[in-house]
């Protein structure tokens, strides 16, 4: 008999730890995008606003991170604890700066910058910290 007549290879089966590892790194990429785009949408207006983009993309960009951790900490690989601390600092300066400014009708262009600043600076860290 041939080898092949067994049929094709199947793929592996993820695991459902796998998939939920996925759903949040997808999720966490998603608050990413929000927090990014929400404030550069605000750059080209007169009176740029804190919208609800940069909130709640900083908050899943909190929430997604913390689980990653927890399944990183689970995981067989060591975690490399000093990034995910600068991490969570620059996030934390981000998420003061959404919650001093959230009541304020409008936004100082210096604040939005820094929240924009902020931001691409935690996506630098990932991916650049290896």
């Amino acid at each position: 008999m041939d080898d092949w007549s067994e049929g094709p290879a199947r793929p592996a089966r993820l695991e459902l730890m796998d998939v939920l590892k996925n759903v949040l790194v997808l999720l966490h990429f998603l608050g990413f995008a929000a927090l990014a785009g929400g404030a550069m949408t605000q750059l080209g207006q007169a009176r740029p606003t804190l919208n609800r983009f940069i909130k709640d993309g900083a908050w899943t960009q909190l929430l997604t991170g913390l689980a990653l951790v927890v399944f990183a900490e689970f995981g067989p690989l060591p975690v490399n604890h000093a990034k995910i601390g600068l991490k969570l600092i620059v996030l934390v300066a981000i998420i003061v700066l959404v919650l001093v400014n959230r009541r304020k009708e409008y936004l100082s262009r210096q604040t939005l910058i820094g929240i924009l600043g902020l931001t691409v600076l935690n996506a630098g860290i990932a991916v650049l910290w290896q």
